[in-house]
């Protein structure tokens, strides 16, 4: 495959219809859809502007400062990663930031310097919420991600790709806040058949720093700036090559497929068997007689509890997809919103990126959000409840009619607990 040959367009070489230059959220998926064959290639798009920028420079500054504070940085050093790098103490303004990261590459005595933190979005709930609205049209299309939706923001100053030429196992929007890039690229088999040495990677294969003089004829090159993204599907190999070196701050946002899904089985098997009772002796075998038998084996009779223990394993594999799919797949970490006063004439507006699920018929029930579950109490007015968040529409909960107090009690408390998190959105009145 000549790869000169192949186009693969951007927003800019089209000629943008009506539908597109509206911008909004739906039309960016659908040009996505067009541009990258559903997934399947490279390209550069224009965000969406309705609601302002996805990743802005103060999100982008926001989680820099955190994990400086925290010391939570991976640093790399003219291309490799240092174990005990000089860190400096981050600028209270965002106009200081490049000579901060001047500052820093001289503390460590190089030019490129490169700083990094996986799971970024547990220093930014706000940020959070951003990915789960932007994505929740691809997860609506292509399904969620097992593994889940994570971002990694990628800080610093420099010319190339920090780890080299590389691909990932997930699909990746790269979004630029500050500086550009111009990334070259091929497809999953172009290095199929060359001599190259693989280095340790966590996600994908990594043949490091090499010289890609070799390859760049065939390279696909795009060049993205800031208010706009850069698809890169899963197995492409990827490698950012600018003249100079620039300072810049990248929200990576991988889409990750590739479940183990040997161990998500082994998981649910393990916590089933584990709720054995103690005092269980498994008996003997009933005879069966010879003949023929069906290719169910429905024949053979086991015992309850080796059946429970099956039905089990599909109940908390079917609850850990009910979890994955109320957070809008997105890995958020740990940091939650702040409790806020619930009244009953507070009112609450679901977010369709992160629905709110309960699972009845059994005791107790089970409310599903923001990848997390609740044991509850089941009520009809805890089931009218979940239905109204779900609706989409703004809502008090002085619109459920309940008399009794605990019942209030419990609904401020269910609402506390979807708030902190940010299931639902509560506005005080």
């Amino acid at each position: 495959m000549n790869l000169k040959d192949t186009s693969f367009p951007t927003l800019q070489d089209r000629k943008m219809s009506d539908r597109l230059k509206t911008r909004n959220l739906e039309n960016f998926w659908k040009a996505f859809q067009d541009l990258t064959d559903s997934a399947k290639a490279p390209a550069v798009l224009k965000m969406p502007e309705s609601s302002g920028p996805l990743f802005s420079f103060n999100d982008a500054f926001e989680i820099m400062n955190s994990i400086f504070e925290n010391g939570d940085v991976c640093v790399n050093i003219d291309g490799q990663l240092k174990n005990n790098p000089v860190l400096l103490m981050p600028p209270e303004k965002a106009s200081k930031y490049n000579d901060f990261v001047n500052d820093l590459a001289c503390a460590n005595s190089c030019e490129n310097i490169t700083f990094t933190r996986d799971y970024c979005l547990k220093y930014s709930q706000s940020l959070a919420d951003k990915i789960q609205d932007f994505t929740n049209p691809y997860t609506q299309k292509y399904g969620v991600p097992f593994d889940g939706i994570n971002a990694v923001f990628i800080g610093g100053k420099y010319k190339s790709t920090w780890i080299g030429l590389h691909n990932d196992f997930c699909d990746t929007m790269l979004i630029p806040a500050v500086g550009s890039k111009r990334m070259n690229l091929w497809p999953p088999f172009y290095f199929k058949e060359k001599a190259l040495i693989e280095e340790p990677s966590l996600n994908g294969i990594c043949y490091g720093h090499i010289d890609i003089t070799p390859y760049k004829e065939d390279a696909i090159t795009i060049d993205v700036r800031p208010g706009e993204t850069l698809f890169i599907p899963s197995y492409w190999w990827h490698y950012n090559d600018l003249d100079e070196p620039e300072t810049t701050m990248t929200l990576s946002v991988g889409f990750f497929k590739n479940v183990d899904i040997k161990q998500s089985i082994s998981k649910a098997f393990t916590t089933s068997l584990a709720m054995i009772s103690k005092d269980y002796v498994y008996s003997n075998h009933r005879p069966i007689p010879g003949g023929h038998l069906s290719s169910s084996l429905n024949e053979i009779e086991l015992d309850k509890e080796i059946e429970d223990i099956f039905e089990r394993a599909k109940f908390l594999f079917r609850l850990e997809v009910l979890r994955n799919h109320s957070s809008g797949g997105v890995i958020a970490g740990t940091k939650m919103a702040e409790e806020v006063p619930v009244l009953m004439s507070s009112q609450i507006i679901g977010r369709a990126s992160c629905p709110t699920y309960l699972v009845k018929d059994m005791q107790p029930n089970l409310l599903v959000a923001g990848g997390e579950i609740l044991a509850v109490k089941s009520s009809m007015k805890l089931h009218k409840f979940v239905e109204m968040i779900n609706s989409g529409q703004p809502f008090k909960l002085g619109d459920i009619p309940t008399k009794q107090i605990s019942s209030k009690a419990l609904l401020c408390e269910y609402t506390t607990w979807l708030a902190i998190r940010r299931a639902i959105t509560i506005r005080a009145h």
